[in-house]
């Protein structure tokens, strides 16, 4: 039994990859959790930053008439976020990165006394508070989800305020790290490119679940659901539904936004009688929940590094659901979907060209690709994904396994 430390800036209950990791290590081993949010658990010891407050999660299908004080806030923002980086650069140059998180410090030292063997950080950005609390036999490994330096590259105020900052990061930790884990190939090749490290892909797979695959009927129901950040422009698959035939309908299950593109989302909403935004579920509720559905979309174009190579959770768990998948041409999602022939895929990003395709399926051909999602998500579950990491943990200890 080894004693484990998961780190995650967000939410772990809500948060699918932080939530599978302690699921899993927590069955045979001691877990500790060190996050912005408590975290109650059956077995896990919960430290948190700040206690977690709740929201109304309840979806207005109408206009918001808030005042948007957005053009207050981003300056505010952007002056706090260079402040930020001055001050990383300062603590980088006396040799103590700890400074970064004032507030956090003297949790960081009460953590650090439990003498960990394994540290798993879920964020670039907790590696500084990762090395305080680290003990001489304890390894670490960065979930590198994303190819952090390039995350939100496609907005001017993310440049500014936050990639210096995680540019320094890597410089300072990525090669400190015991092993490096991301989800797809085109993210790990480009650490590899940039800094010389090698991740192992580690893809976001749910849990498996026992689902018999229907045949449509009446209506194709589409589903999107996730969270709605604007770069992944979301308003592509709602004007998608301008040109697909009477029999489609989609329904949006997103994350409520507080700005003024989930005000633009919720109004081009109201405009169509074929789309809807729906109510989000809890996270361990989303297969469930979609399996009624017929075929999951996602469409979006490659406006960053992350998003060209994305693989992510809703993905996996469209194929779960047993439902056919529609997606643009993404390079990572194509080739899951290609090796399965488990969906379709757009020659384009355009939300004509996809209801073009989708307007040429009949309920047999969808019947057939949610047939083909059966066979995927045998393999596409995180059971075999952890028994391949557990694999790769048990020579973690071994000098010629660092990173």
């Amino acid at each position: 039994m080894k004693k484990i430390l998961i780190m995650s800036e967000g939410d772990p209950t809500r948060d699918p990859r932080p939530n599978r990791f302690i699921q899993h290590f927590s069955q045979n081993n001691s877990v500790h959790v060190l996050s912005d949010y408590p975290v109650v658990m059956p077995g896990v010891v919960s430290y948190s930053f700040k206690q977690y407050l709740s929201t109304d999660n309840k979806i207005k299908n109408k206009k918001n008439k808030r005042i948007n004080i957005e053009f207050i806030i981003k300056p505010v923002r952007l002056a706090l976020g260079i402040m930020k980086v001055w001050w990383f650069i300062f603590c980088y140059f006396i040799g103590s990165l700890s400074f970064l998180y004032p507030e956090k410090t003297l949790l960081v030292r009460k953590v650090a006394k439990n003498d960990y063997d394994l540290i798993i950080s879920h964020d670039l950005t907790l590696l500084p508070l990762a090395f305080e609390i680290k003990a001489q036999k304890t390894r670490i490994i960065l979930d590198a989800r994303e190819y952090h330096p390039l995350n939100y590259q496609d907005q001017w105020f993310w440049r500014l305020e936050k990639k210096p900052f995680l540019l320094m990061l890597c410089r300072k930790y990525l090669h400190q790290c015991d092993m490096i884990l991301t989800v797809s190939r085109g993210i790990a090749d480009t650490y590899h490119q940039r800094w010389g490290v090698r991740p192992e892909v580690f893809m976001s797979l749910p849990d498996s679940f026992a689902i018999i695959p229907q045949m449509p009927k009446g209506k194709i129901h589409l589903i999107h659901h996730g969270w709605p950040s604007r770069s992944r422009q979301i308003e592509l698959m709602i004007y998608m539904m301008d040109y697909v035939d009477e029999r489609f309908s989609l329904d949006l299950m997103l994350l409520p936004g507080t700005d003024s593109y989930w005000d633009q989302l919720v109004n081009l909403v109201s405009t169509r009688k074929n789309v809807r935004i729906i109510p989000p579920v809890k996270m361990q509720d989303i297969i469930p929940t979609i399996k009624k559905y017929d075929i999951g979309v996602f469409i979006v174009p490659p406006v960053n590094l992350n998003l060209k190579y994305s693989l992510p959770n809703k993905l996996f768990e469209f194929i779960q659901a047993r439902l056919a998948v529609a997606i643009g041409p993404s390079p990572e999602m194509q080739e899951i979907v290609k090796k399965f022939h488990c969906g379709l895929i757009s020659e384009d990003f355009s939300p004509k060209t996809m209801a073009e395709l989708l307007n040429r399926q009949t309920n047999e051909s969808i019947f057939l690709l949610k047939m083909n999602a059966d066979i995927a998500a045998n393999e596409l579950n995180n059971g075999k994904s952890f028994n391949a990491l557990e694999s790769l943990l048990k020579d973690l200890w071994k000098p010629d396994m660092r990173t």
